[in-house]
């Protein structure tokens, strides 16, 4: 697999990558305040998983 990097001011190369972290940050980072690592890794891991297998994808 070949890497494909992405040019600079150009966020519409990888609108997927740019959509996850959009909704990562407004539906997790800026609503919790994590006491510790593991707390941080079992409530992103919840939210991954939510959004790769409940949230309904729209697209190609």
């Amino acid at each position: 697999m070949e890497c494909a990097l992405i040019d600079s001011g150009k966020p519409r190369q990888s609108e997927t990558t740019e959509s996850f972290d959009g909704k990562f940050r407004d539906e997790c980072l800026d609503m919790e305040w994590f006491r510790n690592r593991l707390e941080a890794k079992v409530v992103i891991e919840d939210l991954r998983c939510h959004y790769n297998t409940v949230r309904p994808h729209f697209g190609p």
